[in-house]
């Protein structure tokens, strides 16, 4: 007979905590099953002292270098995004539900921990001299090959500031920032109209279509460790500032695969 533990005996058996594993179960290294409660998953004894063991192998460099490799994607614990028994929860609100109502500028909000007004109550930002001949030129491309070079183009008079500005001027900057991408994206001027209207209005959508994209658009604010995101959080975390944070993960995110 199998034998099971609980979420608190398995995150004590790895030495992580329960977002760390609750990551764990979301990138296929354990698999939660059903307890006696709704909200409570149990895991089976012998796959978590599994991956126990494979995680305090590896002493010397040279079995540290296999482990490493071995490992497969990236668990980083975070306060902003859980993943649990197949549902999707943004700082504790079920994301879906969030979604059927929510604009993409309320989902920055909740994720930032700031209101829509604090993030996004400026005027639309301006683009430099050259932007609209460049992004004339590469219109037919795709969007993976122009993001980068349109994207460095409009924040070129910003890409060297320093990040350590007061909190209500990040979360300005930051809003600012996501209308300068919309731009670049969408081949139009910055504006301060809701993100999925812009879309719509540049893909020529009716307004089901509209709702379609601002739910699909809320619902992947967060969405793991993809490359480009894993990409830009390892830059922010080096106190780089944000614009160089979403370059580089505009630069993984140019790459075939």
């Amino acid at each position: 007979m199998s034998t099971y533990l609980s979420s608190a005996d398995a995150a004590a058996l790895l030495g992580v905590s329960r977002q760390t594993l609750y990551a764990y179960v979301s990138r296929g290294l354990l698999h939660a099953h059903p307890g006696e409660e709704a909200r409570e998953s149990r895991y089976l004894a012998a796959e978590v002292e599994r991956l126990a063991a494979n995680r305090t192998r590896g002493r010397k460099p040279r079995e540290v270098a296999r482990a490493a490799l071995d490992w497969g994607l990236p668990v980083l614990e975070s306060a902003l995004t859980l993943i649990e028994n197949g549902r999707l929860f943004y700082r504790g609100q079920d994301a879906v539900e969030f979604s059927t109502q929510a604009s993409v500028e309320e989902a920055a909000a909740l994720l930032w921990d700031c209101t829509v007004d604090e993030a996004f109550d400026q005027a639309a930002p301006c683009l430099p001299t050259g932007f609209d001949a460049l992004a004339a030129q590469w219109r037919e491309r795709r969007a993976e090959q122009t993001l980068l070079p349109l994207f460095s183009l409009a924040c070129a008079e910003d890409i060297g500031a320093q990040w350590q500005l007061p909190s209500a001027r990040r979360l300005a900057s930051a809003g600012l920032l996501v209308r300068r991408l919309a731009a670049c994206l969408l081949g139009s001027r910055p504006s301060t109209e809701p993100l999925h209207l812009q879309c719509a209005r540049a893909w020529q959508l009716d307004a089901a279509g509209a709702d379609l994209v601002r739910r699909s658009l809320v619902l992947c604010a967060d969405h793991e460790l993809n490359a480009s995101g894993f990409t830009a959080r390892c830059i922010a975390s080096t106190g780089a500032n944000l614009q160089a944070s979403i370059v580089g993960g505009l630069a993984a995110l140019s790459g075939p695969l």
